[in-house]
């Protein structure tokens, strides 16, 4: 049982990683869009 536990936290890991690499991308063409430096919702 522990191991899927670690698979599992590993995964979640990978996911939050990716998801973070997203808002970056995200954040990155909404100023190259909007040509602003401005970050909305903080």
């Amino acid at each position: 049982m522990p191991d899927i536990e670690q698979e599992y936290k590993k995964q979640i890991k990978e996911l939050e990683q990716q998801i973070r690499l997203l808002k970056e991308q995200v954040d990155f063409l909404t100023r190259k869009l909007y040509g602003t430096n401005r970050v909305e919702g903080e």
